[in-house]
């Protein structure tokens, strides 16, 4: 429990990171992004809080990142610098308290399988990147703010047919 130290951004050749489930909280050290070997992130489970460091783009090898069922801050969302995971296949925020919109970039992510940004505060029209994302298997954004109209652009693109996809939007008037 308690709030990651600054040092763990010392630990450039770690490449798996596995702290699901471990009550710890406050926010995630901007030294984070020094991490650079990185290739599962597994924070799901804990109670951080406070803005996503955009420092966390450079882990540009991450192949995982689960930080589902946290309490990030609603005001800030997912940093614009995820699009640089270009090596990224399973992306999970199931429940993390995220808001804003989803950010363009997320259709760099030329490699993701799994996108599950379900059961949070993400508001704005979906991207019309989205549909850059080729490999995407799964595709969950139920239970979020997401503008009243889905479009069909994101989803004309797709080279290969989603075996899951969930769209579910509490709207507001």
């Amino acid at each position: 429990s308690g709030p990651l130290p600054a040092t763990i951004g010392n630990l450039s050749n770690v490449q798996f990171l596995e702290l699901g489930n471990n009550n710890f909280n406050g926010t995630l050290p901007s030294e984070m992004g020094g991490m650079t070997g990185l290739i599962s992130v597994l924070l799901y489970g804990n109670r951080f809080t406070g803005a996503l460091p955009s420092t966390i783009g450079g882990w540009t090898n991450v192949a995982t990142v689960d930080m589902s069922k946290n309490s990030f801050s609603a005001d800030s969302g997912l940093p614009t610098e995820i699009g640089l995971w270009t090596n990224c296949e399973v992306l999970a925020f199931h429940e993390a308290g995220i808001g804003s919109s989803i950010p363009s970039e997320i259709g760099g992510i030329s490699a993701l399988k799994v996108l599950d940004l379900s059961l949070n505060q993400l508001t704005g029209e979906m991207p019309v990147e989205v549909g850059n994302l080729n490999a995407l298997e799964t595709f969950n954004v139920e239970e979020n703010r997401i503008g009243e109209t889905i479009h069909s652009r994101p989803f004309q693109s797709f080279q290969v047919t989603p075996s899951l996809i969930v769209i579910s939007s509490t709207f507001e008037c």
